[in-house]
């Protein structure tokens, strides 16, 4: 339900940001289970291997990766409310 209210209340930038995070998530999800030690990773270094994960993955369509090949270590910290 929240998912919802948000894309309906939100602008084109909003449900970029949204698009990249379900993005992010995922690569997330799918390092971890690649790398265990993940889970006692600072903040930024997972933000480091995340966009390092996006520039080797090739299971990204080129629209996901459209999506989030430009993003920074700390756009990805961000995106995924990694400030610490």
């Amino acid at each position: 339900m929240k998912d919802n209210l948000i894309k309906e209340n939100s602008g084109p930038h909003d449900q970029k940001v949204i698009a990249q995070k379900k993005i992010l998530d995922r690569l997330l999800s799918d390092l971890q289970k690649r790398e265990s030690d993940i889970y006692y990773s600072s903040t930024m270094d997972i933000a480091f291997r995340l966009a390092d994960f996006i520039k080797e993955s090739k299971e990204l369509n080129s629209e996901e990766h459209e999506l989030v090949d430009s993003l920074s270590a700390h756009d990805i910290q961000i995106i995924l409310s990694y400030n610490t």
